[in-house]
Order: C-alpha cells, then structure tokens, then sequence
C-alpha cells in the first residue's frame, strides 16, 4: 500500500546555501533577510510596504490593532479559525457571514444585509479560501458605502489575483502566511502588505513590542520573524513562477483524472489568477467519511469543519445554511510540488472508489 502525505517538501540546495549563510553571519533574529524579504514582497504584490511577522495570525491581529478597529468583525466561518481568533484576540466581536456556494468565499450580498441593519460593524475580513479570492470589487463597493475597512486574510491565497491585482491590495491591509503547508514556507511566517505608510509603521512598531527608533512608545507585542527563517523563503521565492506553474500543472493533473459523477471540481471564475495552494473538491457524501477511508488507504486529505462550530465560538454562533452544508461536503486529496502524476492517480482512483463505496 502506498503512503501519501497531505503535504510535502524538500530542501533545496539554494534554500541549504541561503540558512547557512544566515548561521556564518552570526546574526539569528530580524535582520537583513528579512528586509530583502519585505522588498521582494513589495515587487510581487505591488504594494509601497510589506511588513514580515511570525506567523499570519500575528499579521492579522496587527492589522486588527493598526487600524483601531474596535467593533464588529464581519468573517466567513469556512476558514482557519486564526481568522476569528485574531478579531476576539484584538477586542472585537467576530460576526459570522455565509459563504458563495460555487467559490466558497464569503458572500458580498450577505455582507451587504448584514451592514445594512447592524451599524457596529466596524471591518470585514474576507478570506482568499483554497488560494481563490473572494469578489472583491463588489466587497470594497460595500466598504466604500457603510464606511468599513478591510483586512484581507490571504493566508491561503499567496500568488492569487484578482481581476489582475493581486491579493492583499484591495483592501486598507492583506496578511499571508508562510506555514509549514504553504507553497512557500518557513515554517512559520506571515507578513502584512499595505499602501498606507502609517499602518506600515504601526504594525511594524507594534511586532517590536512598541519600540520606535529604541524607544518604547506603546504597549506592543513580540511578532517577530528570524533572519534564519526568512533565509528559507528568499531561496524559495527565486523559484517563484516556476513553483505556480508547477503548482498548476499539478491542479489540472486532478480535473482530468477525476471524472467520476457528483464529484464538483474546483470552479474558477475567468477574472481569477488562483494561487492553487489546495485542490478542494465538493463530494457528494460526507467528506469526513471519505477521509477517514482513504487514512486506511495510505492517503492523507484535509476536511473543513465550520468554525463557528467549534466550541470556543458557541456564544457566536448563527445558522449559516450554505457554509454548513458546503464544509460537510468539501476534501482536498494531497497536493505538494514534489508529488507525482502516479501518485495524482493513485488518490483519484481511491477517492472515486471511496465516494462509490460511501454512496
């Protein structure tokens, strides 16, 4: 029996050669990897400021802190719960909205109603799920018109576009994530990308525990990434286009393979660059029960239980009829640059045998 991982990587000459370097310099912590890093960052996204952070959920409560959102939060509950931990984190009250039943991202016209009667709503918090963004010229209008901000949560969505901008410029701030999972990653690792300079240097001052030029002006937090850290992604991020068109090929690899009936593939709106970060399938029975069947298999997958399902969040909970009905459905099989086409086949003809099984 084959055994295949959610998710893998390896180690690159050029990614050995840049942590080496870091370790021969003597200097572990903040330093000059992570400023080449915040300016490569800027390149790629087109944003004036980049700020590196320890991890997203660090970016995204800044972000919270930085532009003194103090209210209600309006957030998709099919996401990571660091999304609604970062609004609950930053004094803020998490207000649950459903999602778009066909890109799963949450849903501008259930924002709209939602803004439209509750006048505490104070930011929304739409997030880029599976590597597609969210519609966000239709969210930035509403912004524009209930006078909200927006914090883009692109933890999964790192190289995605939205009608040819990228992800994380659309709102006043977008926060990435370079977690052991990523197409990219450190480890762990996030980073904030913004136009406003102010913002920038909040967030900048207030993952440095406050501190401004030596002096500590506020009461500021320790989200700090390493030098050693950062040393992994300026390898990794050389490699940028050809890991996405790896990353595509591999995406496309299981649209053609999988052919078996009731099993939704990925849709993706012709105005969308995806990020292909995960392969999300929508099954036509429970996704827990096929997981767990092809565990026994050898096969690793990822199911989505809601968040405003979990028991830290009972007090916030609502029903969300699309979201629960969705996320009960949804897997994602492996998908990581190194697997193989064989391998691509060997998850396919499980999964389908699986689904056949458990219908």
């Amino acid at each position: 029996m084959q055994k295949i991982r959610f998710f893998d990587f390896e180690i690159s000459k050029e990614e050995r050669k840049s942590v080496l370097g870091v370790l021969e310099r003597r200097w572990l912590r903040q330093g000059p990897e992570v400023e080449k890093f915040e300016k490569k960052i800027c390149k790629l996204t087109g944003s004036k400021y980049a700020v590196a952070t320890s991890s997203c959920t660090g970016a995204l409560h800044l972000s919270l802190l930085a532009l003194g959102i103090k209210g209600k939060v309006l957030v998709p509950s099919l996401t990571f719960p660091a999304t609604c931990n970062a609004v609950v984190n930053s004094g803020n009250i998490p207000v649950f909205v459903d999602i778009d039943p066909r890109i799963y991202t949450i849903d501008p016209e259930e924002i709209e109603k939602i803004a439209r009667k509750d006048k505490d709503i104070k930011a929304i918090m739409p997030v880029h799920i599976f590597g597609m963004p969210a519609e966000m010229d239709r969210i930035k209008e509403i912004a524009e018109t209930y006078d909200l901000r927006i914090i883009e949560d692109c933890a999964q969505a790192f190289g995605a576009k939205y009608k040819k901008r990228s992800v994380g410029m659309w709102g006043d701030v977008g926060c990435f994530s370079f977690d052991t999972v990523k197409p990219f990653t450190s480890g762990e690792g996030g980073c904030v990308i913004t136009n406003n300079e102010e913002v920038a240097e909040k967030v900048r001052a207030m993952k440095d525990h406050g501190r401004i030029k030596n002096r500590f002006v506020f009461f500021g937090l320790n989200y700090k990434p390493t030098d050693l850290q950062i040393s992994l992604l300026n390898a990794q991020l050389k490699s940028f286009d050809k890991v996405m068109r790896r990353r595509k090929e591999l995406f496309n690899q299981y649209s053609r393979l999988i052919t078996k009936e009731g099993i939704e593939k990925p849709f993706i709106p012709k105005h969308v660059e995806h990020a292909y970060v995960y392969y999300t399938l929508k099954l036509p029975v429970n996704a827990e029960d096929v997981k767990n069947e092809l565990m026994k298999r050898g096969i690793e997958t990822k199911t989505y239980p809601p968040v405003h399902m979990e028991p830290a969040y009972a007090k916030y909970r609502k029903r969300l009829p699309v979201t629960e009905e969705v996320c009960e459905k949804l897997l994602s099989p492996p998908l990581f640059t190194m697997i193989g086409e064989d391998e691509i086949k060997y998850v396919v003809e499980n999964l389908e045998s699986a689904v056949e099984k458990l219908l």
